[in-house]
């Protein structure tokens, strides 16, 4: 029975203090040594910085479908997405300008790190 309680109260922390795991800082720097940055918050906001350029809006998951899709939303803008993560690592495919989802990741996909 206390294993039983101890188990119980395990899955109960673990469900009250888990976030997705696209929330917090993410960071790429490209070939020419030009850093951006991602950071993807609780509330569905995020902020990305990329050549001096600082970009707020939201953002939307849908992972009911394989791989998952992340739709950004800015300044009137959708970028859809192809997203990947793999412990401190996320790749992103991004769709040509305002196209649909790409059908899968190529060798153009961002991936970034964890900050």
């Amino acid at each position: 029975m206390r294993r039983f309680l101890v188990f119980l109260l395990l899955l109960t922390t673990i469900g009250c203090t888990g976030r997705h795991p696209i929330v917090g800082r993410w960071k790429t720097v490209d070939k020419d040594g030009n850093e951006s940055a991602l950071y993807f918050k609780e509330d569905n906001t995020f902020e990305a910085l990329t050549n001096g350029e600082k970009l707020v809006g939201k953002w939307n998951l849908n992972e009911e479908v394989n791989p998952p899709r992340l739709e950004l939303v800015f300044e009137e803008r959708i970028v859809r997405t192809l997203i990947k993560i793999s412990g401190d690592q996320l790749m992103v495919e991004q769709a040509e300008e305002e196209a649909e989802y790409p059908d899968k990741f190529t060798d153009k996909a961002t991936k970034y790190r964890r900050q």
